[in-house]
């Protein structure tokens, strides 16, 4: 293999480039030790046989990843903050901030954040900030939310940005209840997310038992839109009918109410439906 590189990129200086080019691409990717421990065996002899000092290549590789890496990082830290104002907009929703919606956010700040590794200065001050932003909520402070959504769209992958929804999700049920409002905030913020409402569908499904929410909405509960078709209708339905049937027997109590109550939304969904096919 080394044989073949070297020969099919001759001049030494452009095979560097290149190399700089992929650990820059890399280190946006992998953590440095990973990628260090996958491509040093492969792009070591491949400098030597080039004429490069080992220790030499071996201070290229390190920075060149270190340098992607700390852009991954702080755009993983940007989402993360971003990702506070989202929440804190959830909890303001119904212009109203309440405590379990704020431990909600105050706890996975303090897990994503780190206080627990920092200093008593540094958690502090980060309480501080957070009950500064709550102030701002309760004060009736709103945020651009299609903004914000837009550039966690920009720098963070699916995987940031769906436990970004994840942290909003449970943010709207914190209080025991979400309303129609909530959850046409929530669907704007997936929508903004760029994750679709198939995904959604299954998380709120999760989060957000059909027994919490105050107004049947049969997109996000039983996943009928309007757009629907009669026969797509009637599929979709069925769909819900086989799962929810096979969870009615299952050992844990929430999980058969949970299946009782979806399966008498399906039922009335399917009165619905073979009424609209009477015309009556």
């Amino acid at each position: 293999m080394v044989q073949f590189l070297s020969g099919f990129v001759e001049d030494r200086w452009m095979l560097m480039l290149g190399i700089n080019v992929l650990l820059l691409i890399v280190g946006c990717l992998m953590d440095v030790g990973s990628a260090i421990l996958i491509l040093a065996p492969l792009l070591e002899p491949l400098a030597s046989a080039k004429g490069f000092d080992p220790i030499h290549f071996g201070i290229i590789m390190i920075t060149n990843l270190e340098i992607g890496y700390l852009d991954v990082d702080d755009n993983i830290q940007r989402a993360k903050t971003l990702a506070v104002g989202l929440a804190f907009s959830v909890g303001a929703a119904n212009n109203a901030l309440r405590e379990p919606e704020t431990n909600v956010i105050y706890g996975w700040v303090r897990t994503n954040f780190g206080s627990g590794d920092a200093s008593e200065g540094a958690r502090l001050e980060l309480e501080q900030a957070l009950r500064k932003t709550a102030g701002f909520f309760l004060k009736g402070g709103r945020l651009n939310l299609e903004e914000i959504c837009n550039e966690i769209v920009e720098i963070a992958p699916m995987v940031g940005r769906l436990d970004i929804m994840d942290l909003c999700l449970r943010v709207a049920g914190a209080k025991g209840q979400v309303t129609a409002s909530d959850i046409g905030l929530l669907k704007d913020l997936a929508q903004w997310l760029k994750i679709d409402r198939t995904r959604l569908r299954a998380m709120v499904e999760k989060t957000l038992p059909v027994s919490m929410h105050q107004s049947e909405d049969a997109e996000m509960i039983l996943g009928v839109t309007t757009e629907m078709s009669k026969d797509e209708v009637r599929h979709q339905l069925n769909r819900e009918y086989a799962k929810w049937s096979s969870r009615v027997i299952s050992s844990d109590p929430a999980i058969r109410k949970q299946a009782d109550q979806m399966l008498n939304l399906i039922a009335n969904a399917r009165t619905q439906y073979i009424l609209s096919l009477l015309h009556i």
